[in-house]
């Protein structure tokens, strides 16, 4: 592959492919390319560094394209309520990409546009959510990586119990309402996995603005002893709280991005998020370069992390097995 970006095409000939799928969006030739990254929870006035973005723009220049020059980011955060809004917002300054998070921010921008083309990064299961058609050709105009988290809900289940031999009744947190667009898959995989293992699985419907130290006493007195805590990017950014609140109570948990263990949770396990940002890079640059987004298969991630903190083991009282530990990318003291 080139380390140049192709030429861009004229302004006649996109006018021509405003209605396909395989278009960015319009662009002087002296321009550089506008990548919109849209994301959610929304974020504060100026917004804090993103290590994973950084990650980005790094794998972005290592494929030719100098940030300034050949293309510019533009981030974009809203709350869940309002992500169709931001979406709209974001299609009317007409971006050559738009780099979406998560699930929910996909199918905002999906809804918004069918044009310009859109890349995913950390969709949980974009079949079941209606976000393609098939992994292998997507078709339309969205494309990108799958956190392939229902896959890894028995895997998480099965690493809490191998952790909490003792565990009987482990509840299955999600948001409530329509907070997550996986949620019948998620439970679906959870409870064939909850058999399997002999456990007794708790669904609890969380509302996303509860107090943690509420949600998690109510669990404790309806008998749970463990916690399953499924993606959710508000809840990711309260890692802090929800493993605050989860030793408080007493209850092992388990959840899906290593930063829960940094801020004190007991273990993780899910997709290498920084690996699925590095490798988005690669796939925008095939469609600023002129492939149809729809004809790019949606990737399934291939680096898993495990992550334990032993402090927190401690503090449960609990003796993670010596082989879980060996199995562990990450452990914290």
């Amino acid at each position: 592959m080139s380390g140049r970006p192709g030429r861009v095409v004229s302004a006649t000939l996109l006018a021509a492919m405003v209605a396909s799928p395989v278009t960015v969006g319009a662009q002087s030739p002296s321009r550089p390319y506008r990548v919109a990254i849209v994301e959610f929870p929304a974020l504060p006035s100026p917004p804090p560094p993103s290590p994973r973005l950084e990650l980005f723009k790094s794998a972005m220049r290592e494929l030719g394209w100098t940030e300034g020059q050949r293309f510019v980011v533009e981030r974009r955060a809203g709350d869940r309520d309002r992500l169709d809004e931001l979406a709209a917002a974001v299609v009317r300054e007409r971006p050559a990409l738009i780099l979406t998070v998560g699930t929910a921010t996909t199918l905002a921008a999906k809804k918004a546009t069918s044009t310009i083309p859109i890349v995913m990064v950390g969709s949980s299961d974009p079949v079941a959510s209606g976000i393609v058609e098939n992994l292998s050709r997507p078709r339309g105009n969205v494309t990108g990586l799958s956190l392939a988290s229902v896959d890894v809900m028995a895997k998480r289940l099965d690493l809490l119990k191998s952790a909490v031999p003792r565990s009987k009744r482990i509840a299955l947190v999600l948001p409530a309402g329509a907070g997550s667009p996986n949620a019948a898959a998620w439970i679906k995989e959870s409870e064939t996995a909850a058999r399997a293992l002999g456990v007794k699985l708790h669904v609890a419907r969380v509302d996303v603005a509860a107090p943690w130290d509420t949600t998690f006493s109510a669990l404790r007195s309806e008998g749970v002893d463990a916690l399953v805590v499924t993606e959710n990017p508000r809840w990711t950014a309260q890692s802090r709280e929800i493993a605050a609140a989860a030793l408080k109570h007493r209850l092992p948990s388990i959840a899906a991005a290593r930063v829960y263990v940094d801020k004190g949770g007991l273990m993780s396990y899910g997709a290498d998020l920084d690996d699925l940002w590095r490798h988005a890079a690669s796939l925008v640059d095939k469609i600023l370069r002129g492939a149809n987004p729809g004809d790019l298969p949606v990737e399934e991630p291939t680096k898993f992390e495990l992550a334990l903190n032993l402090g927190t083991a401690k503090a449960l009282g609990i003796e993670v097995p010596a082989a879980l530990r060996l199995r562990a990318t990450a452990v914290v003291e």
